[in-house]
């Protein structure tokens, strides 16, 4: 006979035959459900890859677009913009960032690119013999000076005023440029003594804080009325864009770019001023073209 032991026993096989056979249907439908969602997933993914793919053909070809307009239009918007006159760079030994596009962008707006390389921070005014420095700068002021040793930003200051002096008249008497130069602490290229600068880009620059000098400068041309303007690459923060925006002056921060070129012979032409480039900061990215296109 049958006792409930053997009901029960038997109860629990069942049970247990049962659960065994939901959890296997239910394990093949997972396993199906998964297999139809990876599949969909590849698809998916598929599909954004090859999306994907023809963006960046279709940003390539842009850019492609882009590059052969502005080697087009930015040799027309420079041509003839500074036509005839002298640009005084200011850089300093070493550096290269942004140097060759400062160069070649005055060159192609017509104008002479006078390079003056600081071979130490300062032009080296703080290795000057002072007695040399106060005679100089004597002669050039045609007043009598006196130097202390101790006080280089005074020295700083008298030698930005002197040079700025010295550039912007037609004067062969450039007694601070020639002792600079005589000294090894700035390289330039022999120049005519009359010629004058009608504009400055300065890109000097130690351990990325600008040259005190080339900044003193740059502000005291700024203040005879002459563009000046602070000139960086986009591939390097070299501290000049900033000083000069601190010192009201003009800048741009991405003078290898077509935008910056336009941009530094725009302020240097006296049409445009501000910050303009790329970083945190600027005002703009280029200035404004209006009115440059003349109608038929």
């Amino acid at each position: 006979m049958y006792n409930l032991r053997y009901h029960i026993a038997s109860l629990v096989a069942v049970f247990l035959a049962l659960s065994i056979g939901l959890l296997l249907g239910t394990v093949v439908v997972e396993r199906g459900v998964l297999t139809n969602q990876g599949t969909q997933i590849v698809k998916d993914l598929q599909k954004e890859f090859d999306d994907l793919r023809k963006d960046n053909a279709d940003l390539r070809a842009g850019l492609e677009r882009d590059r052969l307009f502005a080697a087009d239009a930015v040799p027309k918007l420079l041509t003839g913009a500074l036509e005839g006159q002298t640009v005084l760079v200011v850089t300093n030994s070493g550096r290269a960032d942004g140097l060759t596009a400062t160069v070649e962008a005055i060159e192609q707006a017509g104008a002479r690119a006078l390079v003056i390389t600081a071979e130490s921070p300062g032009f080296g005014v703080d290795e000057l013999d002072p007695e040399a420095l106060a005679a100089a700068l004597s002669a050039s002021s045609g007043e009598e000076t006196t130097v202390s040793a101790s006080t280089t930003s005074d020295s700083i200051f008298a030698v930005a005023e002197a040079l700025a002096r010295e550039w912007t008249t037609e004067d062969e008497n450039r007694p601070v440029t020639e002792l600079l130069v005589s000294a090894g602490q700035i390289g330039m290229e022999s120049v005519d003594g009359t010629v004058t600068i009608a504009g400055m880009a300065v890109l000097a620059s130690w351990n990325d804080t600008a040259d005190a000098v080339g900044m003193a400068l740059a502000s005291r041309l700024a203040e005879r009325g002459i563009p000046v303007i602070g000139v960086e690459a986009a591939s390097h923060v070299s501290g000049v864009a900033q000083a000069a925006t601190a010192a009201g002056l003009s800048a741009v921060d991405d003078v290898t770019s077509p935008q910056g070129a336009v941009s530094l012979v725009w302020v240097l032409s006296g049409r445009a001023t501000g910050y303009f480039g790329v970083r945190e900061g600027a005002e703009k990215a280029y200035p404004s073209l209006s009115g440059v296109v003349e109608q038929p």
